[in-house]
């Protein structure tokens, strides 16, 4: 047993955690989706899955460098999870069951050699994991203010057969003296793991019925003079100095500025200070250049005017590159610059994972990450290209915007979901990348199929069928994603951008009434971070537009525009003093503020590309900075245009 397994059998067991009080769809057809949708993923990746535990069994027996053994051969390997997956079950009485079935089992057969004193043997011997028995039940229910809480009915436990067998005199010897070592790489793993998600699983299920933290309320301050303008300076310097290839990235500058964004992007305010020192190219191009182009395109919506359009022209053709450079098939790479660049030669020069293409008659090379795509990027990309095609009423953009669309559909559709082409392989040993999957995914799932659906009618409906079951069960990734509220927030911002879209182009009322339980859900979580983004579209979604969000969102907006813009603290910018205390969460231990209070968004710590993609507890206090590094100011544009779109921003 392997890593790679072990994360399998346990993404499974951890994401389908459902509860049928928590939504009313919930059904046994609904299970057997989601059984089904691991279950295909399964199949497609079983090839590289036994590559995998075959490399890791070779790698750790070399690592252990035994003079007495070697490996000369692997006959045989056979493991049939392909056949009999994790079984999810509807139990009845708001219980859900997960099993594993005792017909799975793994067989490996190797040819072995010995050498020990006089003793010398070459033979076969048999590894065998086989009836295995786990059973696990989950019973959910809703408290009277909405929250979920999960109960075990009983600890989780597992039991299997481990066998290392021989045939003759010899090959027993042999097989006592490597039983220990075959157990340390196959049953300890197993054991670690399961000691490992039982913790978790008790640790969800103990206190899981409150949000994280307290708010205190905004303190109501004079609007903003200009502050129109203010944004729309922000927009060009970002255009001018971080937008130069097309897709948007930090830049190097040659002087340090301390300033605030008031101060430095008012009428009369310093700029961004300085020339641009050296090359900076962007490892989440694509994800940042969709937020951006959606901002752009709100903006265009609200104004009309030239400026906005150029801005939303210049940024669609660099989602265009980052199509372009892989020969338009579907693949989005994360950032791209011309070969003859600074930045283009750097890339190529550093990193490992590059392609090269001619776009437009000239040469240039694209970056595909360490780990390649991922789907942040591919969602990123299509949440600004569909809000471009909506708010900009020009056949130009609805063209173009269109086509990427249906390429990146067309290519995550051909692969099945699955996608490989650029990340290291599942089956290589001591790998941590593997596949970018959508299993379990459903709401970033069914949310490009309905923006395909909106574009070209009739032609996902297939798709959309297929996967229509999985959708109504969505909100149980947003459930398993509000259990780590701390650690890796960027999934929340990740959830609602995709609803942001959803929510205006889905037509199926069944499938929307269950998506809006997932958004409840993050309301009830976190409704109180002062996300002023998550904020925005949650209201927008669940028709909350009332006096109390608009005065959060106005009041987040202002505290965001006394940050500093480059990564650091602004000098005018007194940090709080918060006392931080080590607690333990079920994604690890953090330092958090001794009080749980939410922190206003001047004085969170520093961020480069997206403050709302960032967690509400880290104070700025104590933080490294970089005063001549500009970050990309998408905390202030994208929240601002979107709020006067939607009448969140009281002037």
């Amino acid at each position: 047993m392997t890593k790679p397994l072990i994360a399998i059998f346990f993404c499974l067991i951890c994401s389908p955690l459902v509860a049928r009080q928590l939504d009313p769809f919930l059904s046994p057809e609904i299970a057997e989706a989601i059984q089904r949708d691991y279950h295909e993923v399964v199949k497609i990746l079983m090839p590289q899955l036994k590559k995998r535990i075959r490399a890791e069994i070779e790698k750790a027996i070399e690592e252990k460098k035994d003079k007495d053994f070697r490996i000369l051969e692997f006959k045989n390997f056979s493991f049939n999870l392909d056949q009999y997956p994790l079984i999810i079950r509807y139990a009845g009485d708001d219980q859900l069951e997960i099993a594993l079935s005792r017909k799975l089992a793994l067989r490996l057969e190797l040819r072995l050699r010995m050498e020990k004193g006089i003793f010398r043997n070459s033979s076969n011997f048999y590894i065998k994991l086989e009836d295995f028995n786990f059973n696990l039940k989950v019973r959910f229910e809703r408290t009277q203010d909405g929250f979920i809480r999960l109960h075990l009915t009983k600890k989780p436990e597992i039991d299997y057969k481990f066998k290392f067998r021989g045939t003759n005199l010899g090959n027993k010897i042999l097989a006592v003296t490597l039983t220990p070592i075959f157990s340390l790489i196959i049953r300890e793993k197993v054991n670690d793991a399961i000691e490992k998600i039982t913790d978790q699983l008790y640790f969800i299920g103990k206190d899981t019925d409150k949000p994280f933290g307290w708010s205190s309320p905004y303190q109501l301050t004079p609007p903003i003079e200009e502050i129109e303008q203010i944004v729309r300076n922000i927009d060009r310097k970002i255009v001018k100095y971080q937008l130069t290839n097309g897709t948007i990235s930090m830049a190097q500058m040659d002087q340090k500025a301390s300033t605030n964004y008031l101060e430095a992007f008012s009428k009369n305010g310093q700029g961004i200070q300085g020339k641009i020192k050296g090359p900076i190219y962007s490892f989440d191009g694509a994800i940042w250049t969709g937020h951006f182009l959606a901002a752009m395109a709100m903006k265009y919506k609200v104004l009309q005017n030239q400026e906005s359009y150029d801005q939303v022209i210049k940024s669609l053709k660099g989602i265009e590159n980052l199509l372009a450079i892989n020969g338009n098939t579907g693949l989005i790479a994360r950032d791209v610059a011309p070969l003859d660049t600074k930045e283009g030669k750097v890339m190529l020069a550093n990193e490992a994972n590059t392609r090269t293409h001619l776009i437009d008659g000239k040469m240039w090379v694209g970056f595909q990450g360490p780990n390649g795509i991922s789907r942040d990027q591919i969602s990123g990309a299509i949440f600004g290209l569909i809000t471009a095609y909506d708010y900009v009423d020009d056949e130009n953009v609805k063209k173009r915007s269109k086509r990427a669309i249906g390429l990146i559909l067309d290519y995550l559709i051909k692969e099945d979901w699955i996608l490989d082409e650029d990340r290291t392989p599942l089956s290589t040993a001591g790998g941590t990348s593997g596949p970018t999957m959508w299993a379990g995914i459903n709401y970033q799932r069914t949310n490009l199929l309905i923006i395909g659906d909106y574009l070209f009618p009739g032609k996902y409906q297939e798709q959309i069928k297929r996967y229509h079951n999985s959708a109504l069960a969505s909100f149980l990734g947003i459930w398993t994603a509000i259990l780590t509220p701390v650690a890796k927030t960027y999934k929340f911002n990740l959830e609602v951008f995709n609803f942001y879209t959803y929510f205006r182009l889905e037509k199926n009322e069944e499938r929307k009434r269950a998506m809006l339980n997932s958004v409840q859900l993050l309301e009830n979580y976190i409704g109180h971070h002062k996300n002023v983004f998550q904020d925005m579209i949650r209201g927008i979604s669940l028709n909350l537009n009332t006096p109390s969000r608009r005065i959060e969102i106005t009041e987040g907006i202002k505290k965001t525009l006394m940050r500093g813009h480059r990564f650091c603290s602004a000098r005018s910018l007194k940090p709080q003093a918060i006392e931080l205390v080590k607690k333990r969460f079920f994604d690890g231990i953090f330092e958090i503020p001794y009080d749980f209070q939410v922190i206003d968004p001047d004085q969170r710590y520093p961020v480069k590309e997206f403050l709302w993609q960032r967690g509400a507890f880290s104070p700025i206090m104590g933080k490294r900075c970089d005063e001549t590094l500009e970050t990309m100011s998408l905390g202030v544009t994208l929240p601002y245009w979107m709020a006067r779109l939607h009448g969140f921003y009281l002037e």
